[in-house]
């Protein structure tokens, strides 16, 4: 008879080995969405959505490492910062943050990187095809910035 009481586990065997395999897919799912967050929240910027200053620095290397381009690195600062904020407020320099950041990122293309890297600074790769056109760009980029503080109420961006 001892056959028969195998033959009466297994049944329930096969359900606990189907549950801890259910069990241990959902708990390792849970894990892999956890650690793609993580990674994530890592390399952004809170206020812009952007990168931050790690995950600038982690794009970077990709296209520095495998392009067949060289770039040019450009930081740019917003002046008066700390002034701005203690005179207008958390929200219009998240506002203005937001702002610039969308006027930089509508000028470069999908392999220039731009970060938030500081709180008043913004860093951005260009791709350096031509002297004249990273000139170009440039200027582009600070008449949209200027465009961008006549429209605003915050005055000597």
């Amino acid at each position: 008879m001892p056959h028969a009481a195998a033959q009466d586990i297994a049944p329930v065997l096969l359900i606990v080995v189907l549950l801890l395999t259910v069990g241990i897919f959902l708990v390792a799912g849970t894990f892999l969405k956890f650690i793609r967050r993580y990674k994530k929240i890592t390399v952004t910027d809170p206020v812009t959505g952007s990168l931050n200053h790690t995950g600038f620095l982690q794009e970077s290397a990709k296209y520095l490492t495998t392009s067949r381009y060289s770039y040019v690195v450009v930081t740019m600062q917003i002046r008066n910062y700390h002034q701005i904020a203690k005179s207008f407020g958390v929200e219009a320099v998240n506002q203005l943050l937001i702002d610039l950041h969308n006027v930089v990122k509508a000028n470069l293309s999908s392999s220039e990187p731009v970060a938030r890297t500081e709180s008043n600074t913004f860093c951005f790769l260009l791709k350096n095809r031509q002297e004249n056109d990273i000139r170009t760009r440039l200027s582009r980029i600070y008449d949209s910035a200027n465009q961008l503080q006549q429209k605003s109420q915050i005055p000597h961006i």
